[in-house]
């Protein structure tokens, strides 16, 4: 995730240093008056909003990629997530840092766990794990309808996790002990005068 992250900024860099102020005069592009940076604020045909400035003092290249991920995006159940993530990825702890992938790894692994324990719906992949079904078996209750299943666009399916707790535990097995206190309390029942 953290090299895909990379990629996108890299890519970005490279589009933002491609535009010379002759070439960035063919594009259409916002401004505010009286803006001390002189922004201009191109908007890509794909709704990207590339928002650029010239500092002439510092020879470099700043970009920072804005996503609607924040914490007002957060979803209800997991308040906190985007800005635990911003500590992630930006600062680091004492014992996760963004040094040594091999061994964080494991970590990521189980961050992304963790977060798809809190999905409330599953494509199939995610379906088949959290039951433990292979895909095959998974393909063939769906087939025959006997577990619950969505497929809102006629091709892809989903499922609703309490739906599937639910279908997991239908048909219960009673304990030994549950069978005798029902045995017990059947023999109690009949003994008693009516």
């Amino acid at each position: 995730m953290l090299r895909k992250h990379l990629s996108l900024l890299a890519v970005v860099a490279a589009i933002l240093w491609g535009c010379s102020t002759a070439a960035a005069q063919k594009y259409a592009y916002d401004s505010v008056p009286g803006d001390p940076l002189h922004t201009r604020a191109y908007t890509l045909p794909n709704g990207l909003k590339i928002f650029m400035t010239v500092n002439r003092d510092e020879p470099r290249i700043q970009t920072y990629i804005a996503v609607r991920v924040g914490g007002k995006n957060d979803p209800a159940e997991t308040t906190g997530l985007a800005h635990y993530f911003e500590h992630l990825m930006f600062k680091g702890t004492e014992q996760f840092g963004t040094t040594d992938y091999a061994s964080e790894k494991p970590m990521l692994d189980r961050i992304e766990q963790l977060l798809r324990g809190q999905k409330t719906v599953l494509n199939f992949a995610e379906a088949c794990e959290f039951t433990g079904l292979s895909r095959t078996y998974m393909y063939k209750l769906t087939h025959q309808g006997r577990i619950p299943h969505f497929k809102p666009h006629g091709k892809h399916i989903y499922f609703n996790r309490e739906e599937l707790e639910r279908w997991l535990l239908q048909n219960p097995v009673k304990t030994a002990e549950q069978k005798e206190r029902e045995a017990v309390d059947y023999v109690v029942r009949k003994r008693r005068p009516r």
